[in-house]
């Protein structure tokens, strides 16, 4: 079923699977007509591919006909062995990955930053062109975005780390990452508090600087701590008082 065209890089096949492949083009014909595992796919290819589950058998039809647009019908009665090799094929293309420009983190504004917690929180494979829009809005092709998704979520997680205080990640039983509630209301709760409860200071809020933003929140915590730690201090020693 599955003919290999190279364009470039090295392939090898064995024991039905692909051993390495790198800028080939797999292409098959059905009922004489001719259909193609391109080298690469667009964003949006590879959200509707991944929308099916690699692992599961009976969806490897649908992502080959997905990636492919070659038609269902048939492709559910192709032998399993054919199936297989198509969907390692599309699996291995998927993996692939590609620099592309992409936007400087510093220059990340603290709305960019909230936005962009809130789209991966809520799954990258829904929000992909949203997080685009913001680190690489020129980016059309899918290893290209993965990259720039993977580059961000290495950065972002050095800022939760070196901001580990302020997002409540040294105490006890806390992961690497804030708890994934309704991270959308704790965000905006933040945005208000820094806003004073004004609508109109909103937007100055957000366009503010990252850093600029979480080094003023930090030390806005670290003035709460304080001003606990002293009232603590103060109410034992009130009761030291009345049980003297």
């Amino acid at each position: 079923m599955w003919r290999l065209y190279r364009s470039g890089g090295a392939f090898a096949i064995s024991a039905g699977y692909i051993d390495y492949i790198s800028y080939c083009m797999v292409k098959f014909t059905i009922e004489e007509k001719q259909y193609e595992i391109t080298e690469r796919f667009t964003v949006q290819q590879w959200k509707e591919i991944v929308k099916w589950d690699f692992e599961h058998k009976p969806h490897w039809p649908r992502i080959i006909a997905t990636a492919t647009g070659a038609p269902l019908d048939y492709l559910i009665n192709v032998a399993e062995e054919s199936l297989e090799l198509g969907v390692v094929f599309i699996a291995t293309v998927i993996n692939t990955r590609k620099e592309t420009k992409i936007k400087d983190f510093n220059t990340i504004t603290f709305g960019e930053w909230i936005d962009l917690d809130i789209y991966l929180n809520y799954g990258a494979d829904k929000h992909i062109e949203d997080i685009l829009a913001i680190l690489s809005p020129e980016t059309k092709w899918a290893s290209e975005a993965l990259w720039v998704i993977e580059k961000y979520a290495e950065w972002r997680l050095f800022i939760y780390k070196q901001y580990s205080k302020l997002f409540g990640l040294d105490e006890p039983g806390a992961g690497t990452e804030p708890i994934k509630t309704d991270i959308a209301k704790s965000w905006y709760n933040v945005i208000i508090s820094l806003a004073n409860d004004d609508l109109l200071k909103i937007d100055a809020v957000t366009e503010e600087p990252l850093k600029k933003a979480l080094n003023f929140m930090a030390y806005k915590k670290e003035r709460v701590l304080e001003e606990q730690q002293r009232q603590l201090k103060q109410r034992r020693a009130n009761d030291l008082l009345r049980h003297s």
